[in-house]
């Protein structure tokens, strides 16, 4: 039985955007009145929906049956993490992603210890710069 294009459209969004339909809309570079029109008169830009999701299933957009997913994307995106950075967004495993976070928490701990080393070196060149004005000080 073919769904409706609520249906499909409410999908998209939960995967997409965690059922935000805003942030859907701006995916897909439409105003969010413009996708609830498309919820209203039960309609949907297939050309433009296909073009910006390029891992969903052709047959799933038209019909809402079978899966969502093309199958090469469904494999990739078991135990994937979706990151977003700058309006890009970047798919990686779970297991890469615990790497990523260990290699981030040691970037952070270098950026405190440069910091604190920064503020040493300082210090003692403060330190000599003291040192240095003090003993050529003409005594009298």
């Amino acid at each position: 039985m073919k769904k409706d294009k609520k249906f499909i459209i409410n999908e998209l969004s939960k995967y997409y955007c965690n059922g935000r339909d805003a942030d859907f809309a701006q995916k897909l570079g439409i105003t969010p009145q413009a996708l609830s029109n498309w919820k209203a008169r039960n309609k949907i830009d297939y050309e433009l929906v296909y073009t910006i999701c390029v891992e969903i299933n052709p047959e799933w957009l038209l019909t809402g049956e079978g899966t969502m997913l093309k199958s090469d994307y469904r494999n990739y995106s078991e135990n994937s993490i979706i990151l977003k950075e700058e309006g890009a967004e970047y798919s990686i495993k779970e297991k890469e992603a615990g790497g990523l976070k260990e290699a981030h928490k040691k970037i952070i701990e270098l950026q405190e210890q440069i910091i604190h080393l920064k503020d040493e070196l300082t210090k003692k060149e403060q330190d000599k710069s003291k040192t240095t004005r003090s003993s050529t000080r003409p005594t009298s």
